[in-house]
C-alpha cells in the first residue's frame, strides 16, 4: 500500500519530509471507511473477535506514528524503533483489510441469495 511506502521512506531518511504524515491520515480515513462499511452492513467492531483484536492493534502504533512523524513527544523513542512501530502497522492493518475482503464477500453473497416468496 502507498501509504506505508511513504512512512517507510520518512522513517529510513531519519529526515521528515511530511509524506509519512499524510500516509497516516489516509490509514486513518481507509479504518474509517472500514467502519462505514461494517455499519452499512449491520455490523460493528466488536462483531467478530479477530476484527476487534486487529483493530485494537493498529490504534496504538498509527496514534503513535503519527506523534512521531508530527514532531509530537511520542512512546516511540527513535528511528529504529519508529520502523518496529511501521512494521507492526502494516503488518496487523494487513490483516484487518483481509478480514474486510472476507466480510465484503460474505455480504455479497448474501445479497445474492435468493429470497423465499412470502
Amino acid at each position: 500500500m502507498y501509504a506505508f511506502e511513504k512512512i517507510s521512506e520518512d522513517l529510513h531518511k531519519s529526515t521528515i519530509v511530511g509524506m509519512g504524515e499524510w500516509a497516516i491520515g489516509e490509514l486513518k480515513s481507509v479504518l474509517n471507511d472500514f467502519e462505514k462499511m461494517l455499519v452499512e452492513r449491520g455490523l460493528r467492531i466488536e462483531t467478530y473477535d479477530d476484527i476487534q483484536y486487529h483493530y485494537g492493534q493498529v490504534e496504538h502504533p498509527l496514534t503513535e506514528l503519527g506523534k512521531f512523524l508530527a514532531g509530537e513527544a511520542s512512546a516511540i523513542p527513535s528511528y529504529q524503533a519508529a520502523i518496529v512501530y511501521a512494521d507492526a502497522l502494516q503488518g496487523y492493518f494487513s490483516e484487518l483489510m483481509d478480514n474486510a475482503k472476507w466480510i465484503d464477500e460474505e455480504y455479497k453473497e448474501k445479497s445474492k441469495a435468493p429470497t423465499s416468496p412470502s
